[in-house]
């Protein structure tokens, strides 16, 4: 029997999202259902603004208007890149679902008895987050092997927000990479499945590191889901006392992180 997983997206046009849902169909892995937050509603505004500031903005023109990356950040080797030299049409995260026979549910709020009912019905094997805020207890008591996230830094000593950044702020190059974990009620403190590591002397700037970053998640979670699985990845505890939950970076550091970033060179 095919193991089933839930795919839970921050919006109807991630290609985050899409990406790893194509990834997952060619290890024959079965989706049986999508989960995606609805773009406009004022709980989800209201919190991710008390997050994010004017951030925010940026990201709804990003994803309602131009339908483009997930990054803030332009180039040439990123995720759409990578769709494109794989043959992964981007469509609409609903428009996939519909051509593969996969549930599409969206919903205001992932943590409500909607969301606990379809993943009661359709009892998955595991989830695999792309994004979409927190996830509470009703979800991931609910996920059979668990809730599969990846991480943009190295856990545990990379936990939180600008997880990129910060190791280069504090010259430890050696710990520039994405972690894939379970969620847990903790930020970043889930069980460790797998560590992949970047070397960023390849990467001029942050802008072409945050590009690598995004073109090479989806294959990392998909990987993960796939080991996860098959039990050939066993989850490995942290202790929530060994690493340090980090903030959002003030932007007027990014000049220093590409001279940083450049000078590994010399």
């Amino acid at each position: 029997m095919k193991s089933k997983v839930i795919v839970i997206s921050p919006n109807p046009y991630s290609r985050y999202t899409l990406t790893t849902l194509y990834l997952l169909k060619q290890m024959n892995i079965q989706v049986t259902a999508v989960v995606s937050l609805k773009l406009l509603n004022v709980n989800r505004i209201f919190s991710e603004f008390r997050r994010d500031g004017v951030r925010l903005l940026r990201k709804v023109y990003r994803k309602l208007i131009l339908k483009s990356s997930e990054n803030t950040v332009s180039g040439d080797d990123n995720i759409v890149s990578f769709m494109a030299e794989n043959n992964m049409s981007f469509i609409s995260v609903p428009k996939y679902c519909n051509d593969n026979n996969i549930q599409y549910v969206t919903t205001a709020n992932l943590n409500d008895d909607k969301v606990y009912k379809l993943l009661d019905e359709h009892q998955p094997d595991c989830i695999a987050f792309t994004g979409g805020g927190l996830l509470r207890k009703g979800i991931i008591e609910r996920s059979g092997k668990g809730v599969i996230n990846c991480h943009m830094g190295i856990l545990p000593y990379y936990r939180g927000m600008d997880v990129v950044q910060w190791p280069i702020l504090n010259r430890d190059f050696d710990n520039i990479g994405m972690t894939t974990h379970i969620i847990d009620r903790g930020v970043d403190t889930g069980d460790i499945l797998e560590i992949f590591k970047i070397d960023s002397s390849n990467y001029p700037d942050l802008k072409s590191l945050r590009n690598a970053f995004e073109r090479l998640m989806p294959q990392v979670l998909a990987k993960s889901c796939e080991g996860l699985l098959n039990g050939s990845i066993v989850p490995k505890s942290q202790s929530p006392k060994d690493g340090i939950q980090h903030f959002v970076s003030n932007k007027r550091l990014a000049p220093l992180i590409d001279q940083l970033l450049q000078s590994q060179k010399s």
